[in-house]
């Protein structure tokens, strides 16, 4: 049994995610942010339950807080961004795991300037497609404005930079810049810790109002 506990600016109220066959429209964008630090071993179940949510309609950050496993946890999550394209992974220098939330928090606000690396966009040494052995290409941005939480590195699959909504071009000076989708609410979600398939579901039916989903 999994509880899920929503918060607004009045009260908050706790959930029990039951297995509830009833489906619900999935016209709300929700954002998930994961905070990573040194979870290889609890990392591949946490993102696989993201993954394999009824709920689909996602944007899914995941936030590399300086990990210190001899980049383990860096390339799994670099692996799953490259198999799916509502991945996004930032890379930053270690602070905290508050300091880990709030650049998802700022991330989905809008508050980060980006422009593609194009001397670090490259393939993915730990990923794979049914393409005859090929590779998916991670693009790797960085930050153009202020930085305070030091973000060395964020990283997309090559499909989502493709699709309109998440990237924008400058002819004046040929920046590609990748942006986050619009959200109506931010789930956050420990990477040692893991969702049932329904969690996300039926979380929304009773998210009306809120903003901020705790996990």
């Amino acid at each position: 049994m999994h509880n899920t506990t929503i918060y607004n600016n009045t009260n908050q109220t706790t959930i029990t995610c039951n297995n509830n066959t009833a489906q619900i429209p999935q016209n709300k964008k929700v954002g998930v942010v994961i905070p990573i630090y040194n979870v290889a071993q609890y990392l591949r179940e946490c993102l696989d339950s993201v993954i394999n949510q009824t709920y689909k309609n996602l944007s899914v950050l995941l936030v590399n807080d300086g990990s210190t496993d001899n980049n383990e946890s860096l390339n799994i999550a670099k692996e799953y961004v490259a198999k799916d394209s509502r991945f996004i992974l930032i890379d930053k220098e270690n602070g905290g795991l508050s300091s880990a939330r709030n650049v998802g928090i700022a991330w989905f606000s809008e508050k980060y300037k980006t422009t593609l690396d194009s001397s670090h966009t490259k393939q993915n040494d730990n990923a794979t497609n049914d393409n005859e052995g090929e590779m998916p290409i991670l693009c790797s941005y960085y930050i153009i404005n202020e930085n305070p939480y030091n973000i060395n590195r964020i990283y997309s699959n090559n499909n989502a930079t493709q699709q309109e909504q998440e990237t924008t071009y400058n002819a004046n000076n040929n920046n590609i810049a990748l942006q986050p989708q619009k959200i109506d609410y931010i789930i956050f979600l420990d990477s040692d810790d893991f969702w049932k398939p329904y969690c996300i579901e039926e979380c929304i039916k009773h998210s009306d109002g809120v903003e901020i989903v705790w996990f």
